[in-house]
């Protein structure tokens, strides 16, 4: 039975209507069997800082707990400071609690949607299975990447694009 976290927006923040952006394709963060469990040196660019951020947020789980994740992924953010996002790490722990310790993870793909938003997907693996993320990214004027959106849930289909899911388009 999946492990079903709630999805946090902006949108459900403000209670406002979001439409979803799918990516297309995938591109592996890691070579297969590569030790993705120690800390994480970030990439640098713009076209690569949407993706340290998810990167933090992950390290910070695996060395610090979820309530360091949330904030990392929180920091600058609309979302920052919002109890429903902060209270996330709360679902988070239950994950660990059902999968166990976390071993790794991947970054399977990162989008670019426009200039300034990206989408990046990836995965947590833990002793027992797979959690799933999907991070929403936006890059400020003043060039930082926050986070909009986040999912996360352990049944692949509910958080990822089908082109990652199944490896092409799939109707639902």
């Amino acid at each position: 039975m999946p492990v079903t976290l709630t999805r946090i927006t902006l949108a459900a923040a403000l209670a406002l209507p979001l439409s979803a952006a799918w990516a297309q394709g995938a591109k592996t963060a890691a070579k297969p069997g590569a030790n993705t469990s120690a800390v994480v040196k970030a990439p640098t660019g713009p076209a690569s800082s949407s993706r340290a951020l998810v990167e933090s947020g992950i390290t910070a789980y695996m060395q610090e707990g979820a309530d360091a994740a949330m904030a990392a992924w929180l920091k600058n953010s609309a979302l920052e400071g919002n109890t429903e996002a902060t209270g996330q790490a709360n679902s988070l722990r239950k994950v660990g609690d059902f999968y166990g310790k976390i071993e790794g993870f991947d970054i399977l793909h990162e989008h670019a949607m426009s200039p300034r938003t990206r989408m990046v997907v990836a995965v947590i693996h833990y002793e027992k299975g797979p959690l799933f993320l999907r991070v929403q990214t936006y890059q400020t004027k003043a060039g930082a990447w926050v986070a909009t959106e986040f999912n996360f849930n352990t049944n692949a289909i509910d958080v990822m694009p089908d082109t990652l899911s199944f490896g092409r388009s799939n109707t639902r």
